[in-house]
């Protein structure tokens, strides 16, 4: 119940920031806004992790990060998007052996 209450909160501090995120990736480059990156939490089930696309056209490969897509990264607010997996219980904040590390980062 806490990381969704906490999870809840922080979605809602943070909601101008993601917007402004979200223009800048749309004007920086071609390719949606966020990307979906294959995870598996704790009891070994599998889900989509959220996160905010850095690279050119979503691959994990490095060489291709946008100019937005470093300063997001650098800033740490690429993975914001992973609030919204909290909320669906795919993802916790609060253990030792969270899945939610992007609060940790």
């Amino acid at each position: 119940m806490a990381n969704v209450a906490f999870a809840g909160v922080l979605l809602i501090v943070t909601l101008p920031l993601m917007i402004l995120v979200a223009i800048a990736i749309k004007l920086d480059s071609r390719g949606p806004i966020l990307v979906r990156e294959p995870r598996v939490d704790r009891r070994g089930r599998r889900f989509l992790a959220l996160r905010f696309r850095i690279t050119a056209d979503g691959s994990p490969r490095e060489a291709e990060v946008t100019f937005v897509g470093n300063i997001i990264h650098y800033l740490r607010v690429d993975n914001l998007p992973q609030l919204s997996n909290v909320l669906r219980g795919e993802m916790t904040c609060f253990t030792g052996d969270s899945d939610c590390t992007f609060l940790l980062d």
